[in-house]
């Protein structure tokens, strides 16, 4: 893709991707980008996002309930997704670093590798295998 672009078209855009170490609010907080940006690879960013905001939901679900502070349910989420946010950033980073290497013993095995792993994802509670759905009527093996 970089040595097919047209060198007058192209805009570098440089992504600085440090680590957050936390901050106090008590009616502030961060979710996505705004606190964890990642390289657009592997969808590391997008799916972040989401879970930030399943995360911070539930959070502030418990403080409208009135089971916990607001300050404290803010706090809660940030220290979790700090935690599992930082995890992701090095793994997109090693994604990407991977992903642009030019050495073919790296390259090839890669780019024929990963399709097949593709439906296999790590959480937190370990490797989950997704399975493929198949239209109705249709038994053959994809």
């Amino acid at each position: 893709m970089v040595d097919a672009s047209e060198p007058g078209e192209t805009l570098l855009v440089p992504l600085r991707m440090t680590p957050v170490k936390g901050w106090s609010s008590n009616s502030l907080t961060l979710m996505g980008d705004a606190v964890h940006l990642m390289p657009p690879t592997g969808s590391h960013g997008g799916n972040n996002a989401l879970r930030d905001a399943a995360l911070l939901g539930r959070a502030l679900q418990e403080a409208a309930q009135g089971a916990i502070p607001v300050g404290d349910a803010l706090a809660r989420y940030q220290q979790e997704m700090l935690a599992y946010s930082s995890r992701e950033v090095r793994a997109a980073l090693r994604m990407l670093r991977l992903s642009l290497t030019r050495n073919p013993l790296i390259r090839v095995p890669l780019l024929k590798v990963l399709p097949v792993l593709h439906p296999v994802f790590q959480g937190s509670d370990g490797p989950v295998a997704v399975k493929r759905s198949t239209p109705k009527g249709d038994s053959s093996d994809h």
